[in-house]
């Protein structure tokens, strides 16, 4: 038995820098862009911490 296909509504891309500008607003730790995580995870960037480890950084809609 197969299903009819899904029509799922298309993620709105991350704007990363926005997000980390409002981070930063807000709590006054400021993480610097490495860019995009690959495989389309368009909620999630590379950043790196005041102590320069790198880290993935989740953002979720308000």
């Amino acid at each position: 038995m197969t299903s009819p296909p899904r029509r799922w509504a298309r993620a709105e891309r991350l704007d990363a820098a926005r997000m980390l500008d409002a981070l930063h607003a807000e709590t006054g730790v400021r993480l610097t862009l490495d860019g995009p995580c690959p495989g389309g995870q368009v909620g999630a960037a590379h950043v790196r911490r005041p102590d320069r480890r790198r880290s993935v950084r989740h953002f979720t809609p308000s």
